[in-house]
């Protein structure tokens, strides 16, 4: 089923929880677990928290409530509904009655993984997006693996490595707005199980045409927690790679990847202005109440190319 063999203790011995072969499988195994409970793409909360209807707190990505002032943020998507099902981009989305307000948001999604699996806690994985991506404090070292070099530098990455993707790095919209999980599982593996129809996602095919060494992400996106190829819009936004396994207090240390840049991301303070020392590094301008942005240079993809 994975990569790695499912992970098991021999009997009579205590699992090895700071290996980081072990973590590996922990997190595959888990995000496993999470997708096949067929939980919706829910902005900023997690599944145990199912929002009330009274405040209103129930809006769908169709929202037959809504009037034309109503400008209250999406809750949960239409495209899940209450059974699981996913409806794919050339379907309908499903009515207000039946969609599933169980879910994640992608960022929430990792922070989840990373607690349930390994104890890394919300102080040391934000659930906030930019925070996650760029926060100096966060657990793990930044590798500087991005559009411009991922196929140089795919063969480095790791089961449980955090990708970091940009909203549309080829028009110029180069702030983070995304996170994936890499599986180090391919599409070949993938379709081969029983149950590869609803694990991956309804959206499967807008990413590009799969081969089966198409490599495999996790992610909560479009209608939620499923596996998805790593092409298109993932590989041509990608920003940089978060590595947490091996590098943060839990986890027997690793050496980091060899011949692969690490990333120092500009931090800067939510008044003033900044600019990173590295003309093509991400810049994390704080928020005054908390969060903030984090960005490569609009012009990243033309201009940082490796010479």
């Amino acid at each position: 089923m994975y990569q790695y063999p499912e992970p098991l203790a021999s009997p009579g011995t205590s699992c090895p929880i700071d290996d980081p072969d072990w973590q590996r499988k922990r997190i595959l195994a888990a995000a496993d677990d999470i997708v096949l409970q067929k939980y919706n793409y829910c902005h900023h909360h997690v599944p145990t928290w199912i929002p009330p209807n009274t405040p209103r707190m129930r809006v769908s990505g169709q929202d037959s409530q809504r009037s034309a002032k109503d400008t209250s943020p999406m809750t949960c998507t239409s495209r899940r509904n209450i059974k699981g099902l996913q409806a794919a981009p050339d379907q309908p989305m499903f009515k207000d009655s039946d969609v599933k307000w169980q879910g994640f948001d992608c960022s929430d999604f990792t922070t989840y993984l990373y607690d349930f699996s390994l104890g890394v806690k919300l102080e040391h994985l934000s659930s906030q997006i930019d925070q996650q991506a760029c926060e100096a404090t966060t657990a793990g070292i930044l590798l500087d693996i991005n559009a411009n070099n991922v196929k140089t530098f795919q063969e480095a990455l790791l089961p449980g490595d955090l990708l970091y993707i940009m909203a549309g790095a080829s028009s110029g919209h180069t702030e983070i707005s995304h996170v994936v999980v890499w599986t180090g599982q391919t599409y070949g593996q993938i379709s081969q199980r029983a149950n590869a129809k609803t694990i991956l996602g309804a959206d499967f095919q807008s990413y590009g045409e799969v081969s089966t060494d198409t490599p495999m992400i996790v992610d909560s996106h479009y209608a939620g927690a499923a596996y998805r190829p790593f092409l298109g819009w993932y590989m041509q936004s990608l920003s940089h790679v978060r590595r947490i396994i091996g590098h943060y207090p839990g986890s027997k240390q690793e050496s980091p990847p060899p011949g692969v840049p690490q990333l120092s991301v500009q931090q800067c303070e939510s008044t003033g202005t900044c600019t990173a020392q590295d003309s093509c590094a991400p810049v994390f301008q704080r928020a005054q109440k908390g969060g903030g942005t984090c960005k490569r240079p609009a012009n990243f993809l033309t201009d940082c190319r490796p010479q």
